[in-house]
């Protein structure tokens, strides 16, 4: 890949990037943002790893995540990685979707029914409903089988279902179900 062509790659897919990064961050802005630039350069310095196996996306993101990892290990944090972007998400894909979260109800039990998941079930999550991602993908930027991916997929979802059955139940009943009821059914 020319260096052009990488320009383009990493402006077309820098608002998603970002978003990914504050995902792998826990949302500390300014850690992403020196995460992703030093994601950036590691791209761009082992560019020729890139053999177009997976998409630009998918091995842009593999970067993006081990980078995360590494910074939190040099700097000593134990910071969880969260990847279950439902805020900051103001100019991307996922952008649509919170507002539709937020129109339909209370964005606070939301992320307490996301919070429910385990931290794989969460990047699942992420990467496959709010990245659109394929289970390929997911795959190669988590370092698991694509099966390990349904498995994780298949808790989360059910596990969401359970969540909504029982906040569903509960008086006052989430605003927000069918969304969510909608999107576990996007990735069956």
């Amino acid at each position: 890949m020319k260096r052009e062509e990488f320009e383009k790659q990493l402006a077309d897919n820098h608002i998603q990037s970002f978003q990914w990064t504050l995902a792998q961050t826990n949302y500390q802005r300014e850690i992403a943002e020196e995460v992703l630039q030093d994601a950036y350069i590691k791209a761009f310095n082992n560019l020729n790893s890139f053999k177009g196996n997976s998409s630009f996306k998918t091995w842009l993101y593999a970067i993006i995540k081990n980078t995360a990892i590494d910074y939190f290990r040099k700097n000593n944090r134990r910071a969880e990685l969260n990847v279950v972007a439902l805020e900051d998400a103001k100019s991307s894909k996922t952008a649509t979707q919170e507002k539709r979260l937020r129109a339909k109800g209370d964005q606070a039990a939301a992320e307490h029914i996301l919070q429910s998941l385990s931290k794989r079930e969460k990047e699942v999550v992420e990467l496959i409903m709010y990245q659109d991602l394929s289970v390929t993908e997911a795959a190669e930027i988590m370092g698991v089988s694509r099966g390990s991916v349904n498995t994780y997929l298949k808790r989360a979802k059910e596990a969401l279902k359970n969540k909504i059955q029982s906040e569903r139940n509960s008086p006052s009943g989430p605003s927000f179900e069918k969304t969510y009821t909608y999107n576990i059914k996007k990735v069956a």
